[in-house]
C-alpha cells in the first residue's frame, strides 16, 4: 500500500507538468523514473494543488514556469528581504550544469531551456540571486561570479 512520505504536504504542480508525467515516453521515463501511481496516491488525498503559468504562491514567493525541460517544468524564486533565492530544478541540475550548452539529454524543448538558462543565469548574475541546486553533489548551493569572463561558482554551505 503506498502511503506519502510527507502526509500534510501540498503539492504546488504546474497541471500541464502533471498532464505530461501521465503521457510518459521512452525519453521521458528516466526523467520520472515512478509509475503513476505514486502521483494518484497524492491526488486521491487532495493533496494536489494545480497551477496555470507563473504564480505567487505565498508572499515573496513565486512558482514561475520555465517548460523546457518538460511541459509545465517550474522553478521557484523566494524573495526574503535582501536575499533572493532560486531553487533551479531540473533547468540546471547541479553546478556542472551551469555552461549554457550543458543540457540534459532528456529536457523535450532543448533550444527553449538554453534560452531560459541563458536568461536565468544573468539573472542571478547581475542580481545577486543564491543558486539552489536539485542534484549538487558536494556543492548545492552558491552565487554566480564571473572571472576572466568564465562563469565561476562561489559555492556556500546549506
Amino acid at each position: 500500500k503506498l502511503i506519502p512520505t510527507f502526509p500534510k504536504a501540498k503539492y504546488l504542480v504546474q497541471k500541464s507538468a502533471w498532464d505530461e508525467a501521465f503521457n510518459q515516453d521512452e525519453r521521458l521515463l528516466p526523467a520520472y523514473g515512478h509509475p503513476v501511481d505514486h502521483l494518484n496516491i497524492l491526488q486521491e488525498r487532495d493533496m494536489v494543488e494545480f497551477l496555470d503559468g507563473n504564480t505567487e504562491v505565498s508572499p515573496g514567493v513565486h512558482c514561475e514556469m520555465i517548460d523546457g525541460y518538460s511541459q509545465g517544468h517550474q522553478i521557484v524564486k523566494v524573495n526574503a528581504g535582501s536575499e533572493r533565492i532560486v531553487y533551479l530544478s531540473e533547468l540546471i541540475p547541479a553546478p556542472s550544469h551551469l555552461p549554457l550548452a550543458y543540457i540534459t539529454a532528456y529536457d523535450r524543448y532543448p533550444d527553449q531551456t538554453l534560452e531560459i538558462k541563458r536568461r536565468i543565469i544573468a539573472q542571478c548574475e547581475q542580481e545577486g540571486w543564491l543558486m539552489v541546486f536539485a542534484h549538487g553533489y558536494k556543492e548545492y548551493a552558491g552565487y554566480i561570479k564571473r572571472n576572466n569572463q568564465a562563469l565561476n561558482l562561489e559555492p556556500i554551505n546549506i
